[in-house]
């Protein structure tokens, strides 16, 4: 490897002491995505963000990954054992974040957060939910509908998204049941031919390449097939391209740049 002999005797830092026992298919899809991305038996840290993706996490916050790397290796490198421990130190890392978030918008320590603040909590976390979206899931964590969230419902409503790549109740069993219809042979897994064709039957225009591009992004084991999981990651890309192309077509048709669109426009 990249270390070099004397690697041994620099010990790296102690592990941040706040992660917990991985579940043994979470562990084995964290080796997975290692031996993916790898390279001569390590995983640079230029390649972090998108492994951190391909482990399920749709937050990668720079300053949290850098943390945490930093916690474990000196290096620039992390090698397979590592990496485990870096994801699963990162996710304690964004259930702190969650904690503290909550914390710090909770101004008058009530234990409770209004549910108008969700959106500018959520977008500390990088994440730009649709209102239907979190309507939806504001009515799922909310359990005695006062229009409040205590901590414990304001990481149940985290997990949902994380799970649930963004999407609603209603649209994830949509999804499942499109997966289901499109894989033909009864795999469990998705082709490109056929992700191309489900996509078009979506109403997304997506040729050969287009499709093999975004499949490549979310193809955790490189199969060149995706399972649920990664068809779920999938048509979430599909949904971010689709809305930046909205924004963008907007901005070009915004010629006065006042934020708004006449008809003329």
């Amino acid at each position: 490897g990249a270390r070099g002999a004397d690697s041994a005797a620099s010990q790296a830092p102690a592990a941040p002491a706040e992660q917990t026992a991985i579940p043994k298919e979470k562990e084995e899809m964290y080796r997975i995505v290692f031996r993916r991305l790898q390279d001569d038996g390590e995983l640079h840290k230029d390649v972090v963000v998108r492994a951190i993706e391909l482990c399920g996490s749709f937050v990668p916050n720079q300053e949290w990954i850098d943390e945490v790397f930093a916690s474990l290796t000196k290096f620039s490198t992390l090698e397979e054992e590592e990496f485990v421990m870096f994801i699963n130190c990162y996710n304690a890392r964004i259930r702190q974040g969650v904690t503290d978030t909550f914390t710090k918008w909770d101004t008058d320590a009530s234990g409770y957060v209004d549910r108008d603040e969700l959106t500018s909590m959520l977008r500390s976390f990088g994440i730009e939910p649709m209102k239907h979206v979190l309507d939806e899931v504001l009515n799922e964590v909310d359990a005695d509908g006062q229009g409040e969230l205590d901590l414990d419902e304001f990481r149940y409503l985290m997990d949902i998204l994380w799970n649930r790549e963004g999407f609603t109740k209603k649209e994830y069993n949509a999804l499942m049941f499109v997966f289901k219809l499109f894989d033909h042979d009864h795999s469990g897994t998705m082709s490109s031919k056929e992700l191309t064709n489900l996509l078009n039957y979506l109403g997304f225009i997506f040729d050969k390449a287009s499709t093999e591009a975004i499949l490549n992004q979310v193809d955790v084991d490189g199969s060149g097939k995706l399972n649920e999981r990664e068809f779920l990651m999938c048509m979430r890309k599909v949904r971010e391209r689709e809305v930046a192309l909205v924004i963008d077509t907007f901005k070009k048709g915004d010629v006065d740049c006042s934020g708004t669109m006449t008809a003329d426009e």
